[in-house]
């Protein structure tokens, strides 16, 4: 830098200017974020985005983050201007709500992005995506069937149901069924909650354990095989849900017959569970047999054939 001082005070530059010409083109520039008050919904959207624009956190950690350090009073004000950044602040709220509500059945179940995550427990980003079946709508595919069941039943159903009568369009009653706490929330923990109760079992290391991802029921492969499988049947029987008695009754119908036990046995498989061929043969095993549960499925079938 003496050098280049010498050079340009030599040239005819004043010292005091060359001084801090030469200090420009050498400091290192660093971008700030400067707060005007220490509101903490301001606090909270300057650490996510800023953190989110440079080295993008994990998602779980960002839902975290989002969902847990505000109230909801605090975190209307920056919303919007969360959304307008791409930070998918619906999803995380309703993610964030699933792992700490008390009548959640995925409630501490659910890897956050914090030290000391159990690898055992549902990745954030699978969460999401059953969550997503059921609020947004979308995505609710049996593997290997081309049809969105869920987006069907949105189709042709939402509009009868009266969890969403207040609206008059069915434009406004899907904008009501998918808000963060809508009516949608009630049904997908319903849902879970007898799906947990009826195949689940709160032991870690049984074949059906509520909670161990490694098992055969509580990862994504089995749980979004569900979700999918259970808009199909209201599809089939044209059924609108207008409270949680119809969830119940539903659910009640579209497992009538089918043992408790399904997935409590050893399936004796040792191929990864996220591949094509996998899911696609749970998949057609579990419809065949909801459709005729006469008897449980050989363990082999779930295996898929080289």
């Amino acid at each position: 830098m003496q050098d280049i001082l010498i050079d340009q005070v030599n040239n005819g530059i004043n010292p005091a200017e060359a001084e801090r010409s030469a200090l420009h083109e050498s400091a290192r520039m660093l971008p700030v974020s400067l707060l005007f008050d220490a509101n903490p919904a301001e606090h909270v959207f300057q650490f996510v985005v800023v953190n989110q624009k440079a080295t993008p956190m994990g998602k779980a950690l960002l839902g975290t983050i989002v969902s847990t350090s505000l109230s909801r009073e605090e975190l209307e004000p920056v919303a919007d201007r969360l959304r307008k950044a791409s930070i998918p602040l619906d999803d995380s709220q309703s993610v964030s709500y699933m792992t700490r509500a008390d009548e959640s059945p995925f409630k501490a179940l659910v890897q956050t992005g914090m030290g000391g995550d159990d690898r055992r427990h549902l990745q954030w980003s699978v969460l999401k995506s059953l969550t997503q079946i059921f609020r947004e709508l979308k995505g609710g595919r049996v593997f290997g069937d081309t049809n969105d069941y869920a987006e069907l039943w949105q189709q042709r159903h939402l509009e009868k149901s009266d969890l969403v009568s207040q609206g008059e369009s069915l434009e406004e009653k899907y904008r009501i069924w998918r808000e963060p706490d809508g009516p949608w929330r009630a049904v997908f923990v319903r849902f879970f909650t007898i799906i947990r109760d009826r195949f689940g079992d709160p032991d870690p290391e049984a074949h059906n354990a509520w909670g161990n991802t490694n098992k055969n029921l509580y990862n994504k492969i089995s749980l979004t095989i569900l979700a999918a499988d259970y808009f199909q049947f209201l599809c089939e029987t044209k059924t609108a849900i207008n409270d949680l008695n119809d969830v119940d009754e539903s659910v009640a119908d579209w497992l009538e017959g089918a043992n408790d036990q399904y997935f409590a046995r050893d399936w004796r498989m040792d191929l990864k569970k996220d591949q094509r061929r996998v899911r696609e043969t749970w998949a057609k095993v579990w419809v065949q047999y909801r459709k005729n549960p006469a008897r449980l499925p050989r363990v082999e079938n779930y295996t898929p054939s080289s």
